[in-house]
């Protein structure tokens, strides 16, 4: 993990992503920033529904019908230097598709749905260095087994014309990281690429994605719900929920000393190895993006919520000793909680 520089490589301000639906306007994504610095790692953590995929594709532009980003910015830093805003771009214009891949790389959860099942894992690679590099066949086939190599996947050039389904679901992953980084992207952003995963399969992959930053000087945005993985390898860590950010800051504020309950509540969702060993779920589940609670969207769960403030005025997200940042009445109504349930890496 490395510090970041001055000036970000990417800034997200304010975004929102929305979906029209029959029911209603559901707001995966509502008014949500961050940045992202040169080689650093940013975590987004958070429940299933919290927007957190919902921000990956919008970064990449992948939001499909009836889905849309309708606000915000996303400043993003281009190899020469210059700076262009992501939610300007439409999706499906050459411009975007010019830095999808080449200068952003994505690697989704699960693999088998992120290959072809119909193409051979050394066409799929060789695809993308072609389009962005502008690599003839021959050249292309070698950047596709340097990039296997790179990745650790056994008898790279033996197996290029091999099927995703004759692979393991370690062996996919490694070849979806290769067409990530294939064409050695200044940004990856990594849709929990271990949850298919075993154990074991899950530390490799970990273990190859931080060799590789080091090795391309790449940041990345991972996705995920397992903060034992956060406290291994992230930077700064962004905690949403219903699409909002609720706390966001160093990884070691934010594991070390969490002030949002939502916060302190996910810490608790992992087992207590040196205590009881027992996993203390948050109460309750989170709401259908439709019946959004009014005040904090966490209110109906928590359970330092205050009667009468929480429950109908929405907290603002507040500046915390300078770069941790917090949206809770907790802070703003000047009764901050002392914190608990750390966890280290």
């Amino acid at each position: 993990m490395r510090a970041p520089t001055a000036a970000p490589l990417l800034e997200v301000d304010n975004l929102r992503t929305h979906f029209t639906t029959p029911g209603g306007l559901v707001k995966s994504v509502d008014g949500v920033s961050f940045t992202v610095g040169h080689q650093e790692t940013v975590c987004i953590v958070g429940e299933s529904g919290s927007g957190k995929s919902i921000t990956a594709r919008s970064i990449m532009g992948l939001v499909r019908r009836p889905g849309r980003v309708v606000g915000g910015r996303m400043n993003f830093r281009l190899r020469d230097g210059s700076t262009v805003d992501l939610a300007a771009i439409p999706p499906d214009s050459a411009t975007y598709r010019a830095i999808r891949g080449r200068e952003i790389g994505m690697i989704f959860q699960e693999p088998m749905s992120a290959l072809s099942p119909v193409h051979t894992i050394g066409s799929q690679i060789e695809e993308g260095i072609r389009l962005h590099l502008g690599f003839g066949a021959r050249a292309a086939r070698e950047r596709a087994v340097d990039a296997l190599e790179k990745v650790g996947f056994p008898g790279a050039r033996q197996r290029l014309n091999t099927y995703p389904f004759q692979l393991s679901g370690g062996l996919r992953q490694r070849v979806c990281i290769a067409m990530a980084l294939a064409c050695e992207p200044s940004l990856l952003i990594a849709d929990e690429p271990t949850t298919a995963l075993d154990v074991t399969t899950q530390a490799n992959i970990l273990e190859l994605l931080l060799r590789l930053q080091g090795e391309l000087g790449m940041a990345i945005v991972f996705i995920t719900h397992d903060l034992g993985v956060v406290a291994e390898i992230a930077d700064r860590v962004v905690v949403m929920y219903l699409g909002q950010v609720m706390e966001a800051g160093p990884a070691s504020g934010i594991l070390g000393h969490p002030r949002h309950p939502y916060t302190r509540g996910l810490l608790r969702c992992v087992a207590d190895i040196e205590g009881d060993g027992l996993l203390r779920a948050i109460p309750g589940i989170v709401p259908h993006p439709l019946a959004r609670p009014p005040g904090c969207p966490f209110s109906t769960r928590c359970e330092e919520m205050m009667p009468g403030l929480c429950d109908t005025t929405a907290p603002e997200l507040l500046a915390i000793n300078g770069e941790s940042r917090v949206r809770c009445h907790l802070w703003s109504s000047g009764q901050p909680h002392v914190t608990e349930g750390a966890v280290h890496g």
